[in-house]
């Protein structure tokens, strides 16, 4: 019923990718960090990940953004935090979603963790009218997913049903941007 679209890490940095990165923190470029997560690290857990790397091998904790694209909708860049170890070498400790070997990251030096979530940023690479329309629909569907979870509604559960027709509309405006 439901899929998200494909997700990847840029293979390049592209003027996008730096119009993109300048908007969030002027100035700072994006750069490509190695996947390093230890065996005990967590999905979706980056701020914990570095504090218990660095309990164990000092460093530091760098705040900053994880961008990501899906191709010809629009770049994403996600709150994020990667470890600098005492030599200056940085490490992403945090198992890929996606399944990367490296992540492109852009530190943000006015940004700590405050222990609330912050939303993701986007820029529209295809027709922005669509493009937004897509993103309120998955956002949408996305708040519905969780609201159900935290009710308990177990997964095809009947409520879910109700998450249909905005899913079938954001894959129909999903393939017709990515088909032109």
């Amino acid at each position: 019923m439901f899929e998200l679209a494909p997700q990847y890490v840029p293979k390049k940095i592209d003027a996008q990718i730096l119009e993109f990165a300048n908007e969030i923190v002027n100035g700072n470029k994006p750069t490509y960090v190695k996947v390093d997560p230890p065996k005990k690290a967590k999905i979706l857990n980056c701020f914990h990940n570095v504090e218990d790397k660095i309990k164990i091998d000092g460093g530091e904790i760098i705040y900053g953004w994880e961008i990501s694209i899906i191709p010809q909708l629009y770049l994403e860049a996600q709150f994020h935090a990667v470890w600098k170890s005492p030599f200056g070498a940085l490490r992403c400790m945090t198992p890929s979603e996606i399944g990367s070997k490296k992540i492109l990251f852009l530190e943000d030096p006015n940004r700590t963790y405050k222990g609330a979530r912050v939303e993701n940023l986007r820029f529209s690479l295809g027709d922005k009218s669509k493009v937004d329309r897509y993103i309120f629909l998955m956002d949408l569907i996305q708040d519905k997913l969780r609201s159900f979870m935290m009710a308990g509604f177990p997964p095809g559960h009947p409520r879910y049903e109700e998450l249909y027709p905005h899913s079938v509309e954001a894959r129909r405006i999903r393939e017709s941007i990515q088909n032109q």
